[in-house]
């Protein structure tokens, strides 16, 4: 897939896709003048008009600026996408999506996790708020389970980064320097659900996909561009918190910066190119997407790296730690911290339960 690359100016990718552009020519040969063409250049160095002309026109000569209802194949996915997000959590149905979150969270190098607990303070280690996990899942239902098992499965350098950079914040600002990772992810997918119109905010589900225009359908695809197109979400909000050097607080505002952000970036595409959990890497850390970590790090990659005969066992992605949770009520108010994290997928199915109960 081809990747976005999140300092670039919007529009301008690196990876396959851009291909499809004809010198600045769009559409029946028609050529179209950029804002850049008319650019003051004094004082710039020799060629920069030439590339901020190439550029602009990457970003709107080769880009199609039509819009479309999504097609009979895209519509029956996102029927899907809706269905599985408002699908809630039903212990018979969703027990075995915790189990193996469970099991991919803490195997250790040996390959054995701990025994499964259904409510346990070590799910608020993954960034659960509540020592029952399913309490945070109602906004993104089955899907955000989905979403994370995704994530555990397919991109475990991506998840190994990010909790990575969560040790790093909380080492240099604190413990109130990150958000968390679970309810992020599950913030995420509902979020992605209202940017297709498959459920409006703050309510239930809606068929106003069915004829809502966008140019960036290609990202629903299949389910799995659309858990892609998320991963590249997640990558981008953990890149917008470093800069914006955020806290626990701020959870919903960087969260609907980072949409706002996508949503532009997924207007300027090309026709084909979609995005990818590599999308958004930061420029600077060139291991970002690598499996290679020190000794000393608490917060390693997956504890299975690679295909095939010569898996590479790896630390958990978090230190199982035994807490005495007979001590603790189930629900306890230690756990809650009032928080906006879980917030953006909690409060806004509520109006949705009640829809369905008619």
């Amino acid at each position: 897939m081809t990747h976005m690359h999140h300092q670039m100016p919007p529009g301008q990718l690196h990876g396959r896709g851009l291909g499809h552009g004809h010198g600045g020519q769009h559409g029946h040969g028609q050529r179209y003048r950029t804002t850049a063409q008319g650019a003051n250049t004094r004082g710039s160095f020799p060629g920069q008009k030439l590339a901020t002309d190439l550029v602009y026109q990457m970003g709107f000569s080769v880009t199609p600026l039509a819009q479309r209802p999504p097609s009979r194949r895209e519509a029956m996915v996102l029927r899907g996408l809706q269905t599985s997000l408002t699908t809630h959590f039903d212990e018979e149905v969703h027990h075995g999506h915790l189990e193996r979150i469970w099991e991919l969270v803490f195997r250790d190098e040996s390959g054995h996790a701990p025994p499964f607990q259904r409510y346990s303070r070590a799910w608020c280690a993954i960034g659960f708020q509540q020592r029952d996990p399913s309490a945070d899942i109602r906004g993104g239902g089955e899907l955000s389970l989905d979403f994370i098992l995704y994530l555990l499965e397919q991109q475990r350098p991506l998840v190994e980064r990010i909790l990575r950079a969560h040790k790093r914040r909380t080492l240099q600002r604190g413990q109130y320097a990150n958000y968390p990772f679970a309810c992020a992810a599950i913030g995420i997918t509902r979020k992605l659900a209202e940017v297709f119109q498959i459920v409006q905010p703050h309510l239930g589900p809606t068929d106003e996909y069915e004829v809502a225009l966008k140019h960036f359908y290609p990202c629903v695809q299949s389910k799995q561009t659309f858990m892609e197109l998320a991963c590249a979400t997640f990558s981008l909000l953990d890149h917008k918190w470093d800069v914006e050097e955020a806290s626990y607080m701020d959870f919903n505002r960087i969260m609907a910066e980072t949409i706002t952000a996508l949503v532009d970036n997924l207007s300027r595409l090309p026709v084909g190119v979609t995005p990818s959990a590599h999308s958004f890497t930061p420029p600077e850390a060139d291991d970002y997407m690598s499996l290679n970590v020190g000794e000393d790090e608490a917060l390693g990659a997956g504890t299975l790296a690679g295909v095939g005969a010569g898996l590479l066992r790896r630390p958990p992605l978090v230190r199982y730690i035994e807490t005495l949770e007979e001590e603790e009520e189930e629900g306890g108010e230690e756990l809650e911290t009032g928080t906006d994290a879980s917030s953006t997928s909690e409060d806004e199915d509520e109006d949705e339960d009640e829809d369905e109960d008619e």
